[in-house]
């Protein structure tokens, strides 16, 4: 179980993260919606030749904007609540490396890794949905105006859903990534807790993993999958999705 010194600490850097979150959940819900409205538009409209390709398109590169914005600032976030460390009674010198530009150069590389394949599959999906509600208008015989409308009301529900989970996975994940980025500019082998979020939601192999101790580059085992930090984009989506654990940093005794 973790201490109470690094539930305090994952407790302040959930807190800096959650107001990214907030920020950013609203700015992804009006581009989902946007998207889908027109989607759906361009789809009826008949001017050109695959009006869905060219909707997803737009909507990558819309959300190419919001996201690099969105996991700069979640690195950012972090340098202002991992405490630099400080020498441990002569035994090991550590500079300052939280510092905001080691922050945003990790954030932009975290972008570049994974940037790409995150924004492909959100506006695959956006797509996906607006496909689903056209090909469950035309089973049910309805016509264009109709389906229109079926969309342009399912458009705010299913973008505030998915925009709430994109928000929270994306911030964790580039939030992480930076943390361990810069941690390991240090140049000291240091210990890496993982703290639970411990609450109602949080899953239980979550939960069974509050505690575990890793060195810098040994990954936690979680659910059976090895991951280096919560919301690791190389972990499976139950494990990674909506996750709100954190990685606590800390000198060995």
């Amino acid at each position: 179980m973790a201490t109470r010194k690094a539930n305090h600490q994952a407790a302040i850097q959930r807190r800096a993260q959650d107001a990214v979150i907030i920020k950013y959940e609203r700015r992804i819900a009006r581009e989902i919606a946007r998207a889908m409205r027109d989607a759906i538009k361009r789809y009826y409209a008949g001017d050109i030749a695959v009006p869905l390709d060219v909707a997803k398109n737009e909507h990558a590169m819309r959300l190419n904007a919001i996201l690099n914005d969105m996991w700069r600032e979640g690195g950012e976030a972090m340098t202002g609540v991992i405490p630099l460390l400080k020498r441990a009674q002569g035994r090991h010198e550590v500079k300052e490396f939280f510092t905001a530009p080691n922050a945003t150069a990790a954030a932009a590389n975290f972008a570049r890794l994974y940037g790409g394949i995150r924004i492909t599959e959100i506006s695959d999906t956006t797509i996906a949905d607006v496909n689903k509600v056209i090909a469950d208008g035309i089973e049910a015989g309805l016509d264009e105006r109709a389906i229109g409308r079926m969309v342009r009301a399912v458009a705010p529900i299913k973008s505030a859903s998915r925009a709430q989970t994109i928000a929270r996975t994306e911030t964790a994940a580039a939030a992480s990534y930076t943390a361990q980025s810069i941690a390991e500019l240090g140049g000291v082998e240091m210990m890496r807790r993982w703290v639970s979020s411990d609450g109602e939601r949080t899953r239980t192999a979550h939960s069974d993993a509050d505690g575990q101790e890793r060195s810098m580059q040994e990954p936690f085992e979680v659910d059976g999958e090895l991951l280096m930090y919560p919301g690791d984009p190389n972990g499976s989506a139950h494990n990674v999705i909506n996750c709100r654990c954190q990685v606590v940093f800390d000198l060995p005794e």
